[in-house]
């Protein structure tokens, strides 16, 4: 959590320096609203079946990741959330591999949405 605290500080800096214009924050707006959404529906504890399809996509997106194949990677882990979105590993590993490649407003939407998917993380 102290980790995912740290990069939250950082990212939401780095947020605020970035020229961003207002249609863009609408976007973001809009799709952090969903997500939330999305979230807030979703049961808090998924059925075996469902984590484990997951946790399936999850483990895809890594072996993309040892094979250096970051867009597959991503891909696989936003599968996963389709499946599980409240899957917080999911969230952390797409806001770090956007925050590597200096995608700071995806990177600080990621974190928050592995926040609001599970803040005892």
């Amino acid at each position: 959590m102290k980790n995912l605290l740290i990069y939250l500080s950082i990212a939401g800096i780095i947020f605020a320096w970035q020229d961003i214009s207002v249609s863009n924050y609408h976007s973001m707006a809009k799709q952090e609203s969903s997500t939330a959404d999305n979230q807030s529906s979703e049961m808090d504890k998924p059925d075996s079946r469902t984590m484990k399809k997951a946790s399936s996509k999850f483990k895809k997106g890594q072996k993309y990741l040892t094979k250096g194949a970051k867009e597959k990677a991503i891909d696989a882990f936003e599968k996963a959330l389709k499946i599980y979105p409240r899957y917080t590993d999911a969230h952390i590993t797409i806001a770090e591999l956007h925050f590597a490649d200096k995608k700071y407003s995806d990177a600080f939407l990621s974190y928050r949405a592995a926040i609001d998917s599970d803040a005892n993380h």
